[in-house]
């Protein structure tokens, strides 16, 4: 069965995904993720690491839009870093780009 991991990086203050985001793993992760959304507290911003995300379909994708929005009611701003090129190329042509807060680290 595939696996995802969500880890707190103190270093660079960032949410780790590791792993797949799959119809069969997002359930296994979603509530963790939004309720760290939702409850960090003071900390007025939320960033998500995915450079170790290895694959992402639609399900994850969605799962990014859901975690936007529940960003937003919570008053909180939202950094996805790193994500991979396909996926990027998905969203873009999805017209999720607009939407999604996609970063990229200077390498």
């Amino acid at each position: 069965m595939p696996n995802v991991q969500m880890v707190f990086d103190q270093k660079s203050n960032r949410y780790h995904l590791n792993g797949i985001l799959s119809l069969e793993t997002v359930p296994l992760i979603k509530n963790r993720i939004l309720d760290v959304v939702k409850s960090t507290g003071e900390q007025q911003l939320v960033e998500f690491e995915l450079s170790r995300v290895t694959r992402m379909d639609s399900v994850g994708l969605s799962l990014m839009v859901e975690i936007t929005r529940t960003a937003k009611r919570s008053g909180k701003e939202l950094k996805f870093y790193n994500i991979q090129d396909q996926v990027c190329a998905i969203a873009r042509v999805s017209s999720l780009e607009v939407v999604l807060p996609i970063y990229r680290d200077a390498v």
